[in-house]
């Protein structure tokens, strides 16, 4: 806040040269006030969390292209005679191509003039045993979801980590910046914001209704109901043979999320730093000299490559604008 009380002083300075002496009466910035370095770390950090689970969810796509069977398999599939609308996936025929696909499409008969009260579309394909899970993938659905939903989704999520950390980086107040890193938190939220304006309803049955891919799916698929509990019991004896010296048991207390937030965090302060501030002799870092932007508006470049730290940097002129005043 110091710093702004000077630059709104040294602006009235500028223009109005000829009172400089009543300004010099009148305008006084204050004492020079110490920012919480730590507190700005935690709301960088709280920032950090809050976006995790987008790259998370990256992530997961990712394994689920890499794991789901590269072959063409139906992900619409309708209930076999005899089996349960839960069962397992194998146990499913394709809509529309088995045997007991019209009795299973058929809708129940009711009565003349009764009508299910409280009934929805979503209970409707529920009930008329269609089942949505995923399933095999062709090999170009594969990379055409690599190239046009996780790569754009991975880097859109880069954009908004770096353009946050700069966002709360350069917030003065202490207050503002507890204020903003909670408000940054409506970002997380446009996505839900568009799938409920511009899905229809029928997509939105469709993912409410799709069941997952698990990778282990053909691992438990082995084991029946009837085998479930000693399949557990086995587990269980097996995780009790832990050591304090087991790799494995280390690999499941070692916090590798924190960790990676961590990491990711001090990559983009640290790339804060380099791009706006100067190292001192002493260890400090103060902002660096303030030039004037060539041009107002953007480039595409410079805003697709503002990640990457001193890549197609916006051009500014030579002429100092405004530096750091000495206390």
């Amino acid at each position: 806040m110091w710093a702004s009380r000077v630059f709104v002083r040294d602006s009235f300075l500028a223009m109005f040269p000829e009172r400089a002496a009543e300004m010099a009466e009148k305008v006084d910035p204050g004492e020079y006030g110490l920012e919480s370095y730590w507190l700005r770390v935690v709301s960088c950090l709280l920032f950090m969390i809050g976006l995790w689970p987008d790259i998370a969810g990256s992530g997961n796509l990712f394994l689920l292209l890499w794991h789901i069977p590269t072959s063409s398999e139906p992900w619409m599939c309708t209930k076999a005679a005899g089996d349960d609308v839960d069962g397992k996936f194998p146990s499913l025929e394709p809509a529309g191509l088995g045997p007991s696909s019209s009795k299973s499409m058929a809708a129940p008969e009711r009565q003349k003039g009764s009508k299910r009260k409280g009934s929805s579309k979503k209970e409707d394909i529920s009930d008329s045993g269609v089942k949505f899970a995923v399933a095999g993938m062709p090999c170009h659905w594969k990379i055409l979801n690599f190239m046009f939903v996780l790569l754009p989704k991975v880097y859109i999520w880069i954009l908004t980590v770096d353009a946050g950390i700069l966002f709360l980086m350069e917030t003065a107040g202490i207050e503002d910046m507890v204020i903003n890193a909670v408000a940054l938190a409506f970002i997380l939220e446009l996505d839900e914001v568009i799938y409920e304006a511009m899905f229809s309803d029928a997509a939105k049955n469709i993912m409410d209704d799709l069941e997952g891919w698990h990778a282990s799916q053909d691992v438990a698929d082995d084991h029946d109901d009837n085998d479930s509990d000693m399949w557990f019991w086995t587990k269980h004896q097996a995780n009790r043979s832990y050591t304090i010296f087991s790799p494995r048991l280390w690999g499941l207390i070692f916090p590798y999320r924190l960790v990676s937030m961590i990491g990711v965090l001090t990559f983009f302060q640290f790339k804060y730093y380099l791009e706006h501030c100067i190292h001192l002799p002493d260890g400090s870092w103060i902002s660096d000299d303030l030039r004037v932007p060539v041009s107002y508006q953007m480039s595409i470049r410079s805003f697709l490559g503002g990640p990457i730290p001193k890549i197609f940097s916006i051009v500014t002129s030579p002429e100092v604008a405004w530096s750091m005043p000495t206390v």
